[in-house]
């Protein structure tokens, strides 16, 4: 896939083996070399395809590197190929393999390719000095022998989603397959079996000799009519009774979720009715803002602070406009002065004097009209005449009226704003600070409602509920199916009890007239095949429930240790049975009733516990060394952890397992000096390594980087490096 080239090899460690890798640099594609080599498979990247892996025969040519396929010409082969090289070790004994699963495509014209649909897996055994090819037809128990089928899930797993699929807490069969693989329990099974069919031979040859009894054998006939018809009774409501009990016992673990159900729908509750008041705030202030805006567009002309600055202009108006209307009132008072002089000098004019015109012509022609004389311009007679006339308007007075009209409107609008304009620049300032404010409050109340609902979707995504009516609903179901199967219970049982009393009155009867009857060997045999097998069935209950008390304690173990240096809540680890061999994980706090599950959990919390129990699965097989013969490769285990937790899962991983592989990024940052590169975090790294080299555990460390000058747009263009950062 992305690794090309030759010089691609990886030596890895007894102890912990950590590969660093950014995402996108090869993480997942080294996990599916693993997966490839022993399974012919490699993960299923695309999310809308459930299928957890691809096999070679749908991938074909993707398995090669697109920059190998991209530098081949026509007729070149392109070989993809990974080899493994395993030591195992037993004892005195040790065998070395060396496992390869190659596939080759050819390029037979451009962008066409001769593609076969199968890989070809080779396996060598080292003989000595040299790796000798074993024969076909033992390479899958090969391969079987170096790491089991049953056991390969439990030490490889990536992510979440490998996770999830071997610890499913909601399945009931999740935890019944971990103990077939833990014990022998299915064993117990074929031991029950062989025991109740002795108990039927047995029981059959007493019958057979019951009925050749030559005394009392009509008595002894109805006994075993009523014997039979009574077993009949009792099976069929020992099949009702558990038929309740299974749906009993469903109804009370749905009730125990419907408690962290209905824990959930109230914290969901409380959480929308918080969001609902900071959208109602929000909304609020928006409304503020946005009046506050209206009002502010009102006041530029209101207020008048669009003349904000003019004070100075209007106190030159008003100085310039107070000499106006001084030299205004100056003129009209000289005007008044001169009217009323000629209003005197009119009043004592006789009647008769000649009107205006009469006047105007006699000025004209310099010639007074009444007395007949001549009146030359320059003399006293012209001026006398011209006294006669009266001065009228001129024109531009009227302009000068309403000029002066709108002047002084003007100035009266200025005393009037004055005061708002000297006051315009504050106002304004208040204004915008209250805007200001409105807006931060804003910008506050969006980020708290960003902050909610993701504390919404984490709630939902935990087993919230938006619907707590409904979740009540499905509750008092639930409740009332619980009394109604304890009823049905309690009244099969007393009629079971009932017929089995009788069955007791019936055999013993017929063990009193077996005495003479029949071989005394006959009611012995039966009778102890009957107990062997009642108690097969008692051991088997009691070495299953062992079996869980031990994968409880080791889950526990590795729990505790992965989470105590966190300093945060994580609870402890109790399986709790759901049906008849049928258990799920729950995390419960131990200072309070052991039957308090403890809900709202976080992902890192569940992780943790899911790892707690895969490794409990491994190392309490300490019977079949599944810790020293089986490596632990786990592929972005820690994607959920914190660098605490992160480092406590790696030192217990270290401490379980012979030797773990753990490929993640976590251990890289920015490199600062690499554009789009990173680099490891070697004071995480030097500090991991001494407690590891306090315990005697040794530390190996890779990184897988793309070279300088790689672009990671192009996919043709790929190749990895692979570092040695701590050996």
């Amino acid at each position: 896939m992305c690794y090309y080239g030759d010089n691609n090899v990886l030596e890895f460690t007894k102890g912990l083996n950590i590969v660093l890798g950014a995402n996108g640099y090869g993480k997942s594609k080294l996990y599916d070399a693993f997966q490839w080599v022993f399974n012919d498979q490699v993960t299923n990247s695309d999310p809308n395809n459930k299928a957890g892996y691809k096999r070679t025969s749908s991938l074909k040519r993707e398995l090669i590197s697109e920059k190998a396929l991209a530098e081949a010409n026509v007729g070149d082969a392109v070989e993809c190929k990974v080899v493994i090289e395993i030591l195992r070790s037993a004892d005195a004994n040790s065998e070395s393999y060396r496992i390869a699963r190659a596939y080759t495509c050819k390029k037979t014209a451009e962008d066409i390719w001769a593609e076969p649909n199968e890989s070809k897996l080779s396996i060598y055994r080292k003989d000595i000095l040299h790796y000798t090819p074993i024969s076909e037809h033992e390479n899958g128990g090969v391969l079987e022998r170096l790491l089991p089928t049953e056991v390969r899930p439990y030490v490889w797993f990536q992510g979440e989603r490998g996770i999830n699929a071997l610890i499913d807490t909601s399945s009931e069969e999740s935890l019944k397959n971990v103990i077939k693989r833990l014990s022998d329990i299915t064993q117990w099974n074929d031991y029950i079996v062989v025991a109740q069919k002795a108990f039927e031979t047995a029981k059959n040859a007493f019958d057979l000799q019951m009925r050749t009894a030559k005394r009392h054998g009509e008595r002894i006939a109805k006994l075993q009519t009523e014997e039979a018809e009574l077993e009949r009774e009792i099976a069929k409501y020992d099949r009702l009774i558990e038929e309740y009990k299974r749906n009993l016992k469903a109804a009370q673990d749905k009730s125990e979720q419907f408690d962290v159900q209905i824990e959930n729908a109230r914290n969901m509750k409380k959480l929308q009715s918080e969001e609902e008041h900071l959208s109602r705030q929000l909304r609020d202030v928006i409304g503020n803002i946005d009046k506050a805006y209206q009002n502010f567009n009102k006041k530029m002309f209101s207020n008048y602070w669009v003349l904000s600055g003019t004070d100075q202009l209007m106190s030159n108006f008003d100085k310039k406009f107070t000499a106006y209307n001084e030299s205004v009132a100056m003129r009209r008072a000289q005007e008044n002065l001169r009217r009323q002089a000629e209003e005197q000098l009119q009043t004592r004019l006789p009647d008769g004097v000649p009107e205006p015109i009469h006047i105007q012509k006699m000025i004209e022609i310099e010639h007074c009209l009444v007395c007949d004389r001549p009146a030359k311009e320059g003399t006293k007679e012209h001026d006398a005449i011209s006294s006669l006339l009266p001065k009228l308007k001129p024109q531009e007075e009227t302009v000068k009226s309403w000029q002066y009209q709108m002047l002084n409107d003007l100035y009266h609008n200025n005393m009037a704003v004055r005061d708002g304009v000297s006051n315009a620049q504050d106002e304004i300032r208040e204004e915008i600070k209250e805007i200001t404010l409105n807006q931060s409050r804003m910008q506050q109340l969006k980020d708290e409602l960003d902050a909610k609902e993701l504390e919404i979707q984490e709630q939902l995504r935990l087993g919230g509920s938006s619907n707590p009516t409904g979740i009540i609903d499905s509750w008092r179901i639930t409740t009332a199916d619980i009394v109604k199967y304890n009823a049905d219970i309690v009244r099969d049982e007393a009629i079971r009890e009932g017929k089995v009393k009788q069955l007791k009155n019936v055999q013993s009867e017929l063990g009193q007239l077996s005495k003479g009857e029949i071989p005394e060997s006959y009611t012995i045999k039966r009778d102890i095949f009957n107990d062997l097998h009642a108690l097969t069935i008692r051991v088997k209950d009691a070495k299953y429930k062992e079996l869980i008390l031990i994968l409880e304690s080791k889950a526990n173990e590795h729990f505790q240790k992965i989470n105590c240096e966190t300093g945060a809540f994580y609870g402890k680890i109790r399986f709790i049975e759901i049906s008849e061999g049928g258990y799920r994980p729950i995390i419960i706090d131990p200072g309070k009733n052991d039957s308090d599950i403890t809900g709202s959990l976080n992902t890192s919390t569940v992780s943790a516990m899911k790892l707690s129990i895969i490794m409990a699965i491994v190392s309490a097989n300490a019977n079949r060394s599944y810790t020293q013969f089986y490596p632990l490769i786990a592929d972005a285990p820690v994607s959920d952890f914190d660098p605490v937790k992160t480092k406590a899962f790696l030192l217990e991983s270290a401490e379980t397992f012979t030797q773990s592989i753990i490929i993640m990024k976590e251990g890289l940052v920015r490199d600062e000096h690499r554009q789009q590169r990173y680099r490891p975090e070697m004071d995480k790294l030097n500090e991991l390594n001494n407690e590891l080299n306090a315990k005697n555990v040794p530390l190996k460390v890779f990184q897988i980087d793309m070279p300088d000058g790689i672009s990671n747009e192009n996919r043709s263009e790929i190749t990895i490096d692979i570092k040695k950062i701590l050996n």
